[in-house]
């Protein structure tokens, strides 16, 4: 009965974080990686810690993905904020998973923009833009909606006509195991069973190492592969360097291409192969 009620706690904690009240994503800029964000907020959180708010972690399952309840008490009352915080390659997720206001005399409010009582919703949007607002502009990219990196290069096929979604699938995830895992270390940003999910490829050298990140999107007739960023960190500064075929550096923009062709023309050829080469 324990386990039970145990596992029925964790996957309603994990239903809160995929479905968060109210979240927002951005990504770095070029010249940002992770572990620079993540520092900038840590300054960002222990100045809200220091000054009026009581910050606890209620669950750290990483560095890169925790979760922290800040109160505020004014007078009698109080404002409770429990925010998780996702670090990926390329951006950041920030969550508000629960948003609540104890009046003095005890009643508990649920904040959220849709309440319909106008002073509940301007102190929930208070809190979004202290706590989601306010910390991608500290963090220098409340407008990055989108990957710095952001490349066109995509291929969608549609599938073979003794194929489907669930097969393609299936060959996307032979090739990584079979072909591209003898060159890279994988990561899944996202769940590869889905119809949906990202993959971290990362390759390292004696001065730094390269990573790569590619969306796989099947549909129910075709599939798109497309490499949503190329990034290569250099060990000792920390300083990262957009890859691109533009890049007036001959080596770069040839390195570019040839990963391209390996992770994105050849990955979508082995999953639909043109039958008429």
């Amino acid at each position: 009965m324990l386990k039970k009620i145990l596992l029925t706690a964790v996957f309603l904690f994990s239903f809160q974080i995929l479905f968060g009240i109210d979240t927002e994503t951005r990504y770095f800029n070029a010249d940002q990686t992770k572990a620079q964000v993540q520092n900038v907020l840590k300054e960002f959180q222990t100045a809200y810690a220091n000054s009026k708010y009581k910050a606890t972690f209620t669950n750290k399952i990483s560095d890169d993905d925790y979760t922290i309840n800040y109160s505020l008490f004014s007078g009698n009352a109080e404002t409770k904020i429990l925010m998780n915080y996702q670090f990926f390659t390329d951006h950041i997720v920030l969550s508000i998973l629960d948003a609540t206001f104890i009046s003095a005399s005890g009643k508990i409010i649920k904040l959220s923009a849709n309440h319909e009582n106008e002073k509940v919703v301007s102190l929930y949007n208070l809190s979004k833009k202290q706590f989601i607002d306010d910390v991608f502009t500290y963090l220098k990219i409340s407008e990055n909606k989108t990957p710095s990196s952001l490349t066109e290069n995509s291929v969608t096929k549609n599938y073979l006509s003794a194929d489907n979604r669930e097969s393609a699938k299936n060959f996307a995830k032979t090739y990584r195991e079979t072909v591209l895992a003898k060159k890279y270390s994988i990561k899944y940003i996202g769940n590869p069973e889905s119809n949906n999910y990202d993959v971290e490829y990362k390759v390292e050298d004696s001065l730094g190492y390269a990573i790569m990140v590619v969306n796989y999107d099947f549909r129910i007739k075709d599939f798109t592969i497309t490499l949503k960023s190329a990034n290569y960190v250099n060990k000792k500064t920390g300083a990262s360097t957009v890859l691109s075929k533009n890049s007036t550096v001959e080596a770069v923009a040839k390195y570019y291409e040839t990963t391209k062709k390996l992770l994105v023309t050849l990955h979508s050829e082995y999953i639909a192969p043109n039958l008429n080469k």
